[in-house]
């Protein structure tokens, strides 16, 4: 038996150490929910084989949660991931409002939304994050490869080739959330008629130059 573990301060550092592991635990649940519930709606809406689906099969691209304590309840924020791209972030957010959007019964509405109710974005980002190697460049910050070094942004591999058409996916998912009248889309219109033109709601510059991923 570890004789530590019987001194007070032994029992403080085990019962520490056991809730870190549980925290961990917790964190790792709740971002393999929204990491699958992100890639089932893009297999609805974009299809199996689509970049779009490609791109939230890469666990970099979903941030973590973390839960604050204030007198025994338990807040749950978001972890900001620097490197993403205005546009990126526009994407990932009109995923997480669709997941809900899409179900047509009461009870599986309730547990999607809960899924995605995540809260506010935290003061603090993950700086240790960084994007999935081969990833579509215009995907990526300009704010954040600035800070980077040449060679980390080299070990990246990142991609010139607009493989995601990211506007015209943020388009098509802003066409979805809106009732059909209002979005103009007439019977038998397809989804993924969205015009690549339309400006991107959010979006940075940083995502202006060059995008994907690679497989």
């Amino acid at each position: 038996m570890n004789v530590m573990s019987q001194t007070p301060e032994g029992k403080v550092q085990a019962a520490q150490l056991r809730e870190m592991s549980r925290t961990r635990d917790r964190r790792r649940r709740a971002k393999t929910k929204i990491h699958n519930g992100r890639q089932e709606l893009a297999q609805h809406i974009f299809g199996v084989n689509s970049p779009e689906y490609l791109l939230l099969s890469h666990s970099e691209v979903h941030s973590e949660e973390q839960v604050t304590m204030t007198n025994g309840s338990g807040t749950r924020t978001k972890t900001r991931l620097e490197w993403r791209s205005g546009a990126l972030d526009t994407f990932v957010n009109l995923v997480d409002k669709a997941i809900p959007g899409q179900e047509i019964i009461p009870r599986k509405k309730a547990r999607a939304q809960a899924i995605v109710d995540r809260g506010s974005y935290s003061s603090e980002s993950d700086l240790d994050a960084f994007p999935p190697q081969g990833l579509q460049e215009s995907l990526v910050s300009n704010a954040w490869l600035d800070k980077m070094s040449g060679v980390a942004i080299s070990n990246l591999r990142l991609v010139k080739a607009e493989v995601v058409d990211i506007r015209k996916s943020i388009q098509v998912l802003t066409d979805l959330m809106l009732p059909r009248g209002a979005a103009g889309l007439g019977e038998g219109s397809s989804s993924s008629s969205g015009s690549s033109s339309t400006q991107v709601p959010g979006e940075g510059s940083s995502s202006s130059s060059g995008p994907m991923m690679t497989q």
